[in-house]
């Protein structure tokens, strides 16, 4: 599919949720009708209407490649394109498409970029269609999300939740420290390799305790007792790295 999506011209996004009636459908209209079922079942067909309506919306503009990967569902969905040819553009009308046509939530959604900038470029082009929806989907860097999921769910691995994370500056400068420390000669042991050894055991999720065990000869035993050390140091400062 790599030459399925070419740029329209980047069409003016449509506003998906701000319609009046829908929100008045979506409060005060439905709350009220619940004793009867049949008006109940009148004004859900008026709202899918509406929201049918919305969804349709979001097609103007695409050329028919673009159309294909807005309205696709049920399997999963890969779209080569390059830059300038309206990625952002059907992600954005992708996400509203599923929201108005499909029996999902905003906090369901994943949206996932490279860099701080793209995720909040898409933030924001997701919310001129979707509106306050947008504020419950996860749209971000990987980087972020991962941060995101750490925060939540830190304490059950031993950390507070307002953890930090030590930059690649930061680590060096810490096992400086702890070269340091276990008198080894800073010329013979690089901080840069034992970092980068450490860096690809936790990458194969072999803890310190782990590489300790698996240590077979002078280096390994070496970057072991380094590895302990700097758990250590980052655990007595609620902090974790990039790999972690």
């Amino acid at each position: 599919m790599s030459d399925m999506i070419t740029d329209p011209k980047s069409p003016q996004s449509p506003q998906l949720f701000d319609d009046a009636t829908v929100a008045e459908f979506n409060t005060a209209q439905l709350d009220t009708v619940q004793s009867d079922t049949a008006q109940l079942n009148r004004a859900q067909t008026v709202l899918r209407g509406f929201q049918q309506q919305n969804a349709d919306q979001l097609l103007e503009g695409l050329n028919p490649q673009q159309q294909q990967a807005v309205r696709h569902s049920g399997t999963p969905l890969l779209i080569a394109a390059g830059a300038g040819s309206g990625k952002t553009t059907v992600l954005t009308r992708r996400i509203a498409y599923v929201l108005a046509t499909q029996p999902v939530r905003a906090s369901q959604i994943l949206a996932i970029t490279f860099t701080n900038k793209a995720a909040a470029e898409m933030r924001e082009r997701v919310q001129q269609i979707v509106g306050a929806e947008a504020n419950y989907m996860w749209v971000s860097t990987f980087h972020s999300m991962c941060v995101r999921i750490l925060r939540r769910e830190a304490d059950h691995i031993g950390y507070n939740r307002n953890f930090t994370i030590v930059d690649p500056g930061e680590q060096r400068t810490l096992m400086k420290r702890i070269l340091k420390n276990l008198n080894l000669d800073p010329k013979k042991w690089n901080e840069r390799a034992i970092l980068g050894t450490i860096s690809n055991a936790k990458n194969d999720l072999i803890d310190e305790v782990a590489y300790a065990n698996l240590a077979g000869d002078m280096y390994t035993e070496i970057v072991a007792k380094c590895y302990t050390a700097y758990q250590k140091e980052l655990r007595q400062s609620e902090a974790m790295d990039f790999d972690d």
